[in-house]
């Protein structure tokens, strides 16, 4: 997908889950628009059912975000 293509996918998303959040957000409340390619990495194991997520800048390795999930067991990762 091409970046304005990313950034309008994004946009869609945040209205989605915007009406859930208690700090009510729009995407147009931030106005710097970056897109950055990211390399996701789960880590995962047969005998639980949580998951760390780690996601790195693909092209520098630096660390962007990550988040832990509990009871969650379906496919994440193909």
């Amino acid at each position: 997908m091409e970046h304005h293509e990313l950034i309008t996918k994004a946009k869609e998303h945040v209205a989605l889950v915007a009406p859930l959040d208690n700090n009510a957000l729009s995407a147009t409340d931030f106005p710097r628009v970056r897109v950055r390619e990211v390399a996701m990495v789960c880590f995962e194991n047969d005998k639980r059912k949580d998951r760390v997520y780690v996601f790195l800048d693909r092209a520098t390795g630096d660390f962007v975000t990550s988040f832990a999930t509990t009871g969650i067991h379906r496919n994440t990762m193909t």
